[in-house]
This record gives structure tokens, sequence and C-alpha cells, in this order.
């Protein structure tokens, strides 16, 4: 295979992972929904298959040259984004932890002023008439 065409796949497999990594970074910033779970599933999916195609290409074709800028340029902006979306994913996972202590904490508060766990018993007070 020609040098040419070796650089030419690289590049547009790099830049479909970019254009994944992308849009995964934009539903997770976005606001939450179901069809926002459906896509990033997807965009999941498509981001395996990439993976596989540059792992197979490497192999075909050997490692990218990284003296080639643009392609490196390219990999820098995807390991950006990369970790860009791994401090959302832990900033969110440390909201719905604090979100979760808070709910504890409440129904712990619930449990001892007002006995919401106790099923079935039911507190009797008798006045003694004088």
């Amino acid at each position: 295979m020609g040098n040419s065409s070796y650089t030419t796949k690289h590049h547009e497999l790099y830049s479909k992972l970019l254009d994944c990594a992308r849009e995964q970074y934009a539903l997770l910033t976005n606001s939450e929904s179901e069809q926002n779970e459906e896509e990033y599933a997807r965009l999941s999916s498509e981001w395996d298959i990439l993976i596989a195609q540059i792992e197979k290409a490497n192999q075909e074709d050997g490692v990218p040259d990284h003296s080639d800028t643009n392609l490196v340029e390219k990999m820098e902006q995807i390991a950006l984004i990369l970790s860009m979306t791994e401090k959302e994913l832990k900033d969110s996972i440390n909201e719905a932890g604090g979100n979760l202590k808070n709910v504890k904490d409440q129904k712990l508060l619930m449990n001892a002023y007002y006995g919401f766990d106790r099923r079935g018993h039911n507190s009797l007070y008798f006045d003694e008439k004088k």
C-alpha cells in the first residue's frame, strides 16, 4: 500500500474518532435524557469499532508516522477531549454521591424524628383523666 493511502486512511480514522469524542463530550455536557443515553451507547459502540479499525490499519500498514503534525494534532485533540470527558464523568459521579448522601441523611432524620421506619407499630398515648 502506498504511503499516501496509508496516511489518508489514518487521517480519516482519527478524524472520525475525534468527531466521535466531541459528540460524546457534547452529550455529557447537555441536559440528560433517555435519548442521550441511547445516543451515548451508540457512540461508544462506534468508538470501539473505530479503535479496532485503527489497530487493524496499524497492523497492516504500520504505526502512523509521528512526524505528521496534522495527525499528531488530531491525537492530541482526542486526548484533550477524553480528559475533559473523564472530568465531566467524575464530577457527575461526585454530584450523584453527594445527592445520595443528602437523601440518606434526610431519611435518617425522618426516621429518627417521625418513626417512618417502624412498620406496623403505631405509638398510642393515653392521657389519664383526673
